[in-house]
């Protein structure tokens, strides 16, 4: 070390002994700092600096987690969600366009459908009169199998493509399928809910009608979403549900594997009385959106009388769609059902044979 700096150590050292030697404590303030800046700061103002920092940098990243998360509910909200309506919603009513036979398209805004209104593919068009049943509309359905349907109908447009007044004023709708909607015999029908009350009377033992019958509902089930009901009444001299429960089957798996093992055990026996089946039917909650009615025989006139006051007991007509299975015998009481259901009759000859 220099000798030129032994002076200033000496001092030094001479002034701590100093401070021992009088029992006074040296003084050990904190020396200020200087910060990069040049400012000279005590390690108070030092804190309060790192405190203001540290609270402004949480501040900014709070905002921006705020920002994502917004952006993200953004679009959960307005992406996805809006982009999943679509006419399933509500089911009230929906606008169609019906191509007419001169190739234009025609615009029908806000044409309300009731949820059993039918409809018949591969429809020839044709204009009734109000009041009519005659004549029948003709067309192929299925393996070839005639169906006649009658009522006073509005044909618009080719064969399946049009809207028309059906029998009782309901509206129908040529091409079914949207918003669910179930087909027996080749008559659709649209709504959540569906009701059968099928003959499985002794007659229909014959020409291979009760197969046909048992092909026709399995098939009509088995095409059903899971997001409607059905339920199934067998008749013949008396009535068999097809669940002792009385309630609806969802047409899910379970639904049509049950209704499957109920349907393949059917056998034909007994007279022909749909009244008790009708009771049920309309006595089921809620109530059908439309109601399958198919006979190959004659049956009782009063049973029309009676469908048409269990049906205006309800706050709405439920159509009645009727189908004439090989036979004619209760044509014109099936006609007058339908008409005062505002449903459909439909005769169908069958695969064999002829009536």
């Amino acid at each position: 070390m220099p000798r030129a700096n032994l002076p200033e150590m000496t001092l030094a050292k001479g002034a701590n002994n100093s401070h021992r030697a009088q029992g006074t404590p040296p003084d050990r303030s904190p020396r200020p700092v200087r910060s990069p800046d040049g400012v000279t700061l005590t390690r108070w103002e030092r804190f309060e600096r790192f405190t203001l920092r540290a609270s402004m940098t949480a501040t900014g990243v709070s905002i921006l987690i705020h920002l994502v998360l917004f952006v993200i509910a953004s679009v959960i909200q307005f992406g996805w969600v809006g982009a999943g309506t679509g006419p399933g919603d509500g089911g009230d009513g929906f606008e169609s366009i019906v191509v007419s036979e001169a190739g234009g398209v025609q615009d029908f805004p806000d044409v309300a459908l009731a949820a059993g209104d039918p409809s018949v593919g591969e429809l020839a068009s044709t204009t009734l009169g109000a009041g009519d049943v005659g004549p029948v509309v003709t067309g192929e359905i299925g393996s070839g199998a005639i169906v006649e349907v009658a009522g006073a109908a509005t044909g618009m447009g080719g064969a399946g493509t049009g809207i028309g007044e059906s029998a009782g004023g309901g509206t129908g709708l040529g091409a079914g399928g949207a918003g669910g909607g179930a087909k027996f015999f080749g008559v659709e029908a649209r709504g959540s809910r569906f009701a059968y009350l099928v003959d499985v009377s002794g007659s229909m033992q014959h020409e291979g009608k009760i197969e046909a019958l048992r092909e026709e509902l399995l098939t009509s089930v088995r095409a059903m979403l899971e997001t409607t009901s059905f339920f199934v009444v067998f008749f013949e001299t008396d009535p068999t549900p097809i669940t002792e429960s009385m309630r609806w089957l969802v047409a899910n798996a379970d639904g049509k594997r049950r209704a499957s093992s109920r349907i393949n055990d059917v056998a034909a026996r007994g007279g022909t009385n749909p009244g008790p089946g009708f009771q049920i039917l309309f006595g089921l909650r809620p109530r059908p959106d439309a109601i399958y009615f198919m006979t190959d025989g004659e049956f009782d006139p009063q049973v029309a009388d009676q469908v048409e006051r269990l049906n205006n007991a309800g706050p709405k007509k439920i159509p009645v769609h009727c189908i004439c299975f090989v036979s004619r015998e209760s044509e014109e009481l099936m006609r007058r059902i339908a008409t005062a259901s505002g449903g459909t009759y439909t005769y169908v000859p069958g695969s064999r044979g002829k009536p």
